[in-house]
């Protein structure tokens, strides 16, 4: 499940909805573990989509660097930039590949702590609300536009520091605060 987590991170910036991650997570099984069967869906996806557009050779270079920003809290180095650029306009990455091919980029150092720690709150955020991670006994209802945009800022604050770590009782917290919705356990 930690590649669905990290799929969600890297094209909405967010953890995983429960119901979201196990469907995903069982298309993937169900096709031995290759990525390809979902990563298109989450690319042209009307979440992906209101993030980062319609991703063209006009707006890779945004696209990179907003992905770059998000997983590891600075833009793209000129390298890295051209290389992602290149790679989606010589079409070695696709807009369903781009963002998978930037996760996997990171391979060491900070960007990779930065992606371990996200992936590791979100894990944490992910089964406070589902504790089993069974679809069933939710503890809070995270569902919409506004909740994903508060589930956003969640990670956001994530680095590759380890003080940026959210604790069991701050994300509970934070999930409390932002995303249940009355009546929520």
């Amino acid at each position: 499940m930690d590649a669905v987590q990290k799929i969600y991170i890297g094209y909405y910036r967010r953890p995983a909805d429960p119901a979201g991650l196990i469907y995903s997570a069982g298309r993937v099984s169900g096709s031995g573990g290759n990525l390809d069967a979902i990563i298109e869906a989450f690319a042209n996806s009307p979440e992906s989509l209101a993030l980062n557009g319609a991703i063209t050779g006009g707006n890779i270079s945004d696209v990179v660097n907003n992905t770059y920003l998000a997983l590891f809290a600075h833009p793209a180095d000129s390298g890295g930039l051209k290389y992602y650029i290149d790679g989606f306009n010589t079409g070695r990455f696709t807009a369903a590949t781009i963002m998978l091919n930037i996760l996997d980029g990171a391979t060491g150092g900070d960007d990779l702590l930065s992606v371990n720690n996200k992936l590791a709150a979100a894990d944490m955020f992910t089964r406070t609300i589902d504790p089993g991670l069974d679809g069933v006994a939710f503890q809070a209802t995270y569902a919409g536009d506004a909740d994903n945009a508060k589930a956003r800022q969640f990670l956001a604050s994530v680095t590759w520091s380890p003080a940026t770590l959210p604790t069991q009782s701050a994300t509970t917290t934070y999930i409390q605060a932002n995303i249940s919705d009355p009546g929520d356990i």
